[in-house]
Parts: structure tokens; sequence; C-alpha cells
């Protein structure tokens, strides 16, 4: 339904970028992921359970279908008000989106935001700087991460009858990648899609060909928490896992402390099983980026020895971690160029640089930001109820 109200545009309750606007007030989260959270994610996370159900074909038959930049009336969870909503936490920064149920992932590419929203099992896109949405994908499951190539949009459906899916960058006919078993992580390289499961006994890493799609194929196994993030590169997928080498469980953490876990790095055309990972020891590595030969990653909780709570970087090779930054709430999504390191802490976004320095914060007031990514010219990030855009520092 659409509706005019004083100047401003609203889709069921949203409001679109690029339009003059009374606030519109954020929608709180209502699947419990709050600022509040100690470690900004959980090994359940409750989350994953909302949103509508998917189809066992896996295609969505009701896409958002709208001109490149025109407003979608069907379009029930996009939006922006632009210079007119300013956000306290944030005064630089544009609100793309407001009135999400519970986002989640979000990526760019040269002319659009893409994001889930996990809450309402629906994916959007909105031109940067604002001006235009649409629902591109609205029985999405319970869409988590998001991933780009130059065709298509990727996104895994978090839960235990999941799926990794993909949809034309400007919308249409939903593809199924595969079924899965909680796939939470996706990311899109070298001519293949990779995904990794995530459900407390063994972390699948699976990847499969995307131009055409063909068979999924396992890559690798990890026991324990299972895959919290990867990113692939043409030769390469780096993953970040809640285990150790003595196959410590996630979910049944060990008798003197949290969980730890690992950086891993396979090479998906030698698969071996005895690969060790890069860096061990860590404390629930979440978010994980690459900065040309250098891997940046989000601790969770854990004791002291496994450095809980903060930002580490390790270069490729180097089994040796160094802290960029300490004393976080809850850090959770990152990413990376080649000069700072971004990343979400619940109410928080903060920026350091790759070399080491003062950490700096970008935002605050932010209500459980999660995912992140990053252009030349701008920081996106999506947060429980909007999706915002920041210039780098």
């Amino acid at each position: 339904m659409l509706i005019v109200r004083r100047g401003m545009v609203l889709i069921a309750g949203l409001s679109l970028a690029g339009c003059t606007a009374d606030e519109n007030p954020a929608s709180q989260d209502s699947t419990g992921d709050t600022a509040a959270s100690s470690t900004g994610d959980s090994g359940t996370d409750p989350d994953s359970s909302s949103g509508p159900p998917l189809g066992d074909s896996g295609s969505d038959s009701t896409t958002g279908g709208s001109s490149e930049d025109g407003v979608d009336s069907s379009d029930s969870g996009s939006g922006s008000t632009g210079d007119s909503l300013v956000d306290e936490g944030c005064p630089e920064c544009l609100v793309l989106a407001t009135g999400l149920q519970s986002g989640r992932g979000i990526a760019v590419n040269d002319t659009h935001v893409f994001w889930s929203d996990e809450g309402a099992g629906t994916i959007h896109r909105i031109a940067k700087g604002g001006g235009g949405g649409m629902i591109i994908v609205r029985d999405a499951g319970t869409p988590y991460e998001l991933a780009l190539d130059d065709q298509h949009l990727y996104w895994t459906s978090n839960a235990d009858d999941g799926a990794v899916l993909r949809v034309p960058v400007g919308g249409g006919e939903t593809e199924l990648v595969a079924s899965a078993i909680n796939p939470r992580t996706v990311d899109v390289a070298g001519g293949s899609v990779y995904w990794g499961g995530y459900d407390g006994v063994s972390g699948e890493l699976y990847r499969a060909p995307v131009d055409p799609l063909g068979p999924a194929e396992n890559i690798g196994s990890f026991l324990g928490g299972g895959i919290s993030d990867l990113v692939a590169t043409e030769t390469n997928v780096f993953a970040s896992t809640h285990t150790e080498l003595d196959d410590v469980a996630f979910i049944v953490p060990p008798p003197n402390g949290p969980p730890v876990g690992s950086v891993f790095m396979l090479d998906p055309d030698n698969i071996d099983p005895e690969q060790m990972p890069l860096v061990t020891g860590m404390a629930q590595p979440w978010g994980l980026a690459l900065s040309g030969d250098t891997l940046v990653w989000a601790n969770g909780d854990g004791v002291a020895m496994h450095a809980p709570n903060s930002i580490q970087s390790a270069e490729i090779g180097s089994a040796a971690a160094v802290q960029l930054a300490g004393d976080q709430a809850a850090p959770w999504g990152i990413a990376a160029d080649a000069e700072f390191v971004y990343w979400t802490d619940s109410n928080t976004v903060n920026a350091v640089r790759i070399a080491g320095g003062t950490p700096e914060v970008l935002a605050t007031q932010q209500n459980a930001a999660r995912y992140i990514t990053v252009d030349d010219a701008f920081v996106y990030w999506v947060t429980a109820d909007q999706v915002m855009q920041r210039p780098k520092p």
C-alpha cells in the first residue's frame, strides 16, 4: 500500500530515500537480538527463526519488479528520508532505510545498496545516496548474509531446513543454489559461490559453480560451532570458526571458560583434511575481512588469554595475531579497505587504521549494528531497524 503524508512517501509503513518527511520512528527488533547482547550474536541466534517459510522449490514467485530507481509500491520494508531524517548517533550519516523488522546482511555494488530483513523475510535494494527503493525478493526465507557478483545477489536462508539462493541484481526469478543446514555466511569469487554451515555440531564449508549453477561440493568440515564468517578470493577461502584443534564445541563450552576458535585458510582445489588454521586460540571469532595480505576479524566473548572482545589482524602466513582494538562490548561485523578496518560493536560503529593507532567511533546509538561493508568513499551498515551510509573517516 502506498501512502503519502506531508511530502513523505511511505511504503507499508517505511520511508524512502530522497523524500522530505517527518521522522519515522524506527521499530524495535522483535526477535530478541538487542543491544544488550553480551556477544553481538549467539550460537543459537534467536533471529534466525523469524520470517516466512521458504517454499520447497526455493523460488520466489513475487519479487519486487520495479524500474531501476523507481519506487515500487509493493516495497514493504525499505526506504530513506535523505536529508530530512537525522540519526542522533551519526549526524554525518544518511539513513537509507528505516523501520526494518530485523535487519541482518548488507552488500553494495557500483550503484546500489542491498540488505536483508530477516524478520520480514525480504531482501531490498536502494540507490546509493538514496532515491528509489524496491523489494527484490519477498519470500526469502530467513535471509542472513549477502554476497554479490556482477549478475546476481546471493544469500543464505539460515534455518535447519535452510538454503543458499540467488536472484538477479535488478530483481527477477529466484534460483535455488543448494539446500543446506543452517547456512550462515556466503561469498562469491572466481566463478564459485561459497557458504558455511553453523549448526553447533560440524561446520561444513561448501562451494558450487555459478555460471551455470552446478552441484555443491564439500570442501571442509570443522567440528564445533561451525563457520561464523568467510571470505573467498580467486584462489583461497578464509574462514573464522568456533572450534579448536581438540574439537572443543561452541554449543557446549569447555570447563575452563567460554569456547575458543580459529581462523583458517583453505585452497579449495587442493583440499587437505589436515589443513592447519592460520591463527588459533581466539575468543569466538565472528566477522572476518581481508585487506591485501592482511586478515582482520572480531573476537567475541572469552577468557583473557584468548583476547576477548577485540579486533585482531594477522598477515597471511603468520601465526601471530596483532590486536588493533580492545575493550569492546560485542564486536561482530567487520570490513576493511587498504587503510582502515571498520566494525560494528553492539550500539557503535568504529574504525582503526590497519597499521594500528587509536580507534575512532563513527556512530553511536545504532541499535544492534550488524553486518558492515565499504566502497571507495562510504561505509554502510545495517542495524536491527535501519540501513546507514556514512563518509569514510
